[in-house]
């Protein structure tokens, strides 16, 4: 699908308007290996800067950064359903780890012992 970048310029950014060329052109460079620019970035009106940029072939287009599967697919599982991104395992390893987070040596007073120390308080 085609992309509008748009950076638009607010207040005193109006009068450096080199750097918004800067960013969007560094924007266009890094992206190279998808898209090419249509056209160079150019001014529209006096706040906007706006360039199109068009995806390049699939077959001459970089892969995936990262390697992530596309939008919208879960993985799969070897019995071919969607494989739950979260497990009881997991949960249950979560709550054990905020537990080991506790002091272990910290007593808690009961009640009977804070009858006794009553008791030998007075």
């Amino acid at each position: 699908m085609k992309v509008r970048v748009k950076l638009r310029f607010r207040g005193r950014q109006k009068a450096h308007k080199e750097f918004g060329f800067e960013v969007v052109n560094r924007f266009v460079r890094e992206a190279a290996p998808y898209g090419q620019a249509d056209t160079p970035p150019k001014m529209l009106g006096d706040r906007d800067l706006n360039v199109l940029l068009s995806p390049l072939p699939r077959e001459k287009r970089a892969p995936r950064p990262g390697g992530e599967p596309k939008p919208g697919s879960a993985p799969k599982s070897s019995d071919g359903h969607a494989k739950d991104e979260t497990s009881s395992e997991d949960a249950a390893d979560s709550h054990d780890s905020a537990d080991s987070a506790v002091e272990p040596n910290t007593e808690v007073p009961t009640a009977s012992d804070q009858a006794d120390s009553a008791a030998t308080q007075a």
